[in-house]
């Protein structure tokens, strides 16, 4: 009767040593599942006080983005009055090369004036390509600044759009003043042919001078022989001698006054050639200068176009990333979720078990105890009270 029992007990603290076993190890993973758990959650707050720090960043550079544009705003406005200010210092000139077609004997000093000018425009144009290409090397700064953003804030998918879209118009607010410089700039080129024109017809009016000058020079060749034919006549006719010589003498002085004029005729044409070459000059370096001013700036726009699509495909690929990211970390929740409730459900299996096997060991021990009883009763002898088999006791 003993021996039997005794296998049983043997085999009940077997099975409770094995359900012990299992439960230290479902602790044991319940534990490991728990430290996942905050190694996860410490992970998120990490990232997101990265995330913060960054819009942070953001922020700040966005703010200093719109004070240099405002800037280079600022500086495009004076650029435009300072020609506007040219433009007038055109007309102004036009005036002045009509008042010279006009009056044509103050030609001389309304040349020199104008060249005064020239100079003076050609300083001011100077002055203008130095503050361009201030404006063009901090557009570069700005671009700069703005591709150190976008890398800063690869995370932030949302921020990095709002940031770009703002770039993006401002960066139209850019082309549309360089458009309106280029035209601008066109409409100084059409100044500039206009006055061309005027020159050119300076240069006719000068020509029909000469013409006249000619015309004069014939009319004195003309007169220098009726000159000869009266002095031969004078030599013939001593009676008129005295009329002939004031005669001689009002050709000779309309000689040196046709001589004179043909003189400062020539005088005004070599003038009126010169300011025509300076004139072409200025006209070809303004259309050079156009031309390279319109080739940079489709360099610009290509330029924008291509880290425009270079930022859109990095927007893209970091929010593919992004999202991958926020799948796995949902799928890792889930099964961690789900491995706890196994490891629960296992837990409760296990503790029902043990409770079921309690019970029996306790029966089994009362049992155990009334056989005890039987036994000294029929003995005489008290035997040695048993040891509890609960597993709670051990």
């Amino acid at each position: 009767m003993t021996s039997p029992l005794r296998t049983d007990i043997a085999q009940l603290q077997e099975l409770t040593r094995k359900v012990q076993e299992e439960r230290d190890r479902v602790r044991e993973e319940n534990d490991e599942l728990r430290q996942a758990l905050s190694e996860e959650r410490g992970k998120r707050e990490a990232l997101e006080g990265d995330l913060q720090v960054k819009e942070l960043s953001v922020l700040h550079l966005q703010q200093r983005l719109k004070e240099r544009e405002q800037s280079s705003a600022e500086r495009l406005l004076l650029l435009e009055k300072e020609l506007e200010e040219e433009k007038s210092m055109h007309k102004v000139t036009a005036m002045g090369r009509n008042v010279a077609a006009n009056k044509n004997t103050t030609l001389s000093n309304e040349i020199r004036r104008l060249e005064s000018k020239l100079r003076k425009q050609g300083q001011h144009n100077d002055e203008l390509a130095t503050e361009v290409e201030a404006l063009r090397e901090h557009i570069r700064s700005i671009a700069a600044e703005r591709d150190g953003v976008v890398a800063k804030t690869e995370g932030d998918a949302k921020r990095v759009r709002e940031l770009w879209e703002h770039i993006v118009q401002e960066h139209e607010a850019q082309t549309t003043s360089l458009r309106r410089e280029v035209e601008a700039s066109n409409e100084a080129q059409a100044q500039a042919q206009k006055a061309l024109q005027e020159c050119q017809q300076k240069l006719l009016v000068a020509q029909q001078t000469i013409e006249h000058a000619h015309k004069d020079n014939a009319k004195a060749i003309d007169l220098e022989r009726k000159l000869e034919a009266m002095r031969g006549e004078a030599q013939q006719k001593d009676d008129a001698s005295t009329e002939l010589k004031l005669k001689i003498q009002d050709l000779e002085n309309r000689v040196l006054m046709a001589q004179e004029r043909q003189h400062q005729a020539q005088k005004s044409e070599l003038r009126a050639k010169e300011e025509l070459s300076v004139m072409m000059q200025q006209l070809e370096d303004k259309t050079e200068a156009l031309l390279a001013l319109k080739t940079e700036f489709s360099d610009l726009l290509d330029k924008y176009e291509h880290i425009a699509e270079v930022n859109k495909q990095q927007r893209r690929h970091d929010q593919a990333a992004h999202h991958r990211k926020l799948q796995q970390l949902r799928r890792s929740k889930k099964h961690a979720e789900e491995i706890a409730g196994m490891r629960k459900k296992e837990i409760h299996e296990c503790k029902r078990v043990i409770h079921s096997i309690d019970n029996k060991l306790n029966d089994l021990n009362a049992k155990n105890k009334a056989a005890d009883m039987n036994t000294w009763s029929l003995n005489g002898v008290p035997k040695q009270q048993p040891k509890s088999l609960s597993i709670y006791r051990h």
